[in-house]
C-alpha cells in the first residue's frame, strides 16, 4: 500500500534509559532501548515490528504515541494534511491529540481493572474526554462498541473476571476504538491467547482495519501471525531496524542473516518436510553495552572483519519498485533463505550455483464462550 503523504513519519527516534546505583542514583550507564529507528506508515497499512524480546519492539510502539516519553527525533502525524509534531505537544495538546491515537496491551487479563465493569472501562475514555452528554448516551455507545467486537451489549453490566481471554482482549479492541482513533498500536495483542481463538481475534482486528479505516503498528513475536497481518516488516535487533521491507518480500528474499534465523523457526505445514534450523549461538547483545561494528557479529554466522569494525548503514535495496531496507555489510552477496506463502525463496534456489563454497567469514468470531457468572 502507498500514499502520497504517510500518516506516521519517525525520524531518528531515540529512547534512552539511564541506569542508577546506589542511594545517590549514581549513573552507571545508559540502556539505548530504542537507537535511532526511522520509518514510515502510510494510511490504512500495517507495519509490524519483529524481533527477540528486548529488542525495543514494545519501547519503540510506546513513545511513537508518547505513552513513553522519547529522548530525542521527530514523530510527525499527517491527519487530514495537517502535519502534528508529538514531541513538540505541550501535555493539555498531547492529550486533545490523543483522541486520534489508541493502544491494545498484550495481556488482557491485567490491561482491564478487575474493579470495574466493561460499561465503566469500555467508556472510560468517553467520560474522560467528555464525549456523551448523558448516561443513556454512554450506555449506547458502549452497546455500540461491543455490537463491534462481536461481544452481547448485555454484558455491559459484568466484570472482567466473567470472560474468556479472547473475550477480554475484545473488551481491549472496544476500549481501545471508542474515540473513533486513525493509529492504533497493536501491542501483541494475541500472544497471550489460546491458539484456537488467535485467528478469530486476528480476523477481527484486519475487518476493524478496512470498516473503519484504521492504521495499525504491530508489535508481535509469532512470525506466522505477522505474514498473515501485515504490508511491511520492521526487523529489530537491539534497539536498531536490521531490515524492513514488503512482508513478502522480507520473508521470501531476506537481506539481513538475523531474519534468516529467525524465519528459519517458522514451523513448516507440512511435519514431514525437512527443515534447516538455524541456532543462533550466544545471547543478543546488552543494549547497556553493545558491541562495536555490527551489533549483530558476534552470533552472525557470515561475519567478517569488516562486521566487527564498521557499523552497517540501513540501505535500500529495492525490488520489484520497492523499497527493501537492510543494515548489513553483505546484503547484495548473501543468499539467504526464507519462507513465505509457497515455495522457498527463488533467489537462493537461482543463486546456489553462483555461492561461493565457504560463507563469507571462513576464509579470513466463532469463539465459544465461557460460562458466564453473576458478578
Amino acid at each position: 500500500m502507498s500514499a502520497a503523504q504517510p500518516l506516521l513519519t519517525v525520524d531518528n527516534l531515540k529512547k534512552y534509559f539511564i541506569r542508577t546505583k546506589g542511594f545517590r542514583k549514581r549513573v552507571i550507564g545508559t540502556v539505548k532501548a530504542v537507537d535511532d529507528a526511522s520509518f514510515h506508515i502510510d494510511p490504512g497499512e500495517t507495519l509490524a515490528l519483529v524481533g527477540e524480546s528486548g529488542s525495543g519492539k514494545t519501547t519503540l510502539g510506546r513513545s511513537i504515541i508518547r505513552a513513553i516519553e522519547p529522548t530525542s527525533g521527530d514523530i510527525v502525524y499527517d491527519f487530514g494534511g495537517t502535519k502534528t509534531d508529538l514531541t513538540a505537544l505541550d501535555k493539555r495538546e498531547l492529550k486533545e491529540f490523543r483522541r486520534h491515537l489508541s493502544i491494545v496491551f498484550q495481556d488482557p487479563f491485567s490491561s482491564l481493572n478487575p474493579r470495574m465493569n466493561v460499561m465503566e472501562i469500555v467508556g472510560e475514555p468517553l467520560v474522560n474526554y467528555h464525549a456523551v452528554k448523558n448516561r443513556r448516551q454512554l450506555a449506547d455507545r458502549v452497546a455500540e462498541l461491543l455490537d463491534l467486537v462481536r461481544l452481547n451489549p448485555q454484558y455491559m453490566a459484568r466484570y472482567p473476571h466473567a470472560f474468556s481471554g479472547g473475550q477480554r482482549q475484545r473488551i481491549a479492541v472496544a476500549r481501545a476504538l471508542a474515540l473513533n482513533p486513525k493509529f492504533v498500536v497493536a501491542d501483541e495483542p494475541v500472544s497471550a491467547l489460546d491458539v484456537s481463538v488467535q485467528a478469530q481475534v486476528l480476523n477481527l482486528l484486519k475487518e476493524l482495519q478496512a470498516r473503519l479505516d484504521l492504521t495499525y503498528l504491530f508489535v508481535g513475536h509469532n512470525l506466522a501471525v505477522i505474514e498473515y497481518v501485515a504490508n511491511r516488516t520492521a526487523v529489530m535487533y537491539v534497539g536498531r531496524i536490521a531490515e524492513l521491507g514488503d512482508t513478502d518480500e522480507v520473508f521470501r528474499n531476506p537481506l539481513h542473516p538475523y531474519t534468516e534465523a529467525l524465519l528459519s523457526a517458522v514451523p513448516k505445514g507440512d511435519p514431514d518436510a525437512a527443515r534447516d534450523r538455524i541456532v543462533l549461538t550466544g545471547d543478543p547483545a546488552d543494549p547497556a553495552n553493545r558491541p562495536s561494528g555490527c551489533f549483530f557479529h558476534p552470533r552472525c554466522r557470515y561475519a567478517q572483519k569488516i562486521c566487527r569494525e564498521q557499523e552497517p548503514p540501513l540501505n535500500d535495496f529495492p525490488s520489484h519498485g520497492r523499497q527493501h531496507l537492510s543494515a548489513c555489510h553483505f546484503a547484495s552477496e548473501l543468499s539467504l533463505v526464507g519462507t513465505g506463502r509457497g515455495e522457498p525463496v527463488a533467489k537462493a534456489e537461482a543463486r546456489k550455483s553462483e555461492a561461493p563454497t565457504n560463507r563469507p567469514g571462513e576464509n579470513g468470531a466463532g469463539e465459544k464462550e465461557a460460562p458466564i457468572t453473576d458478578g
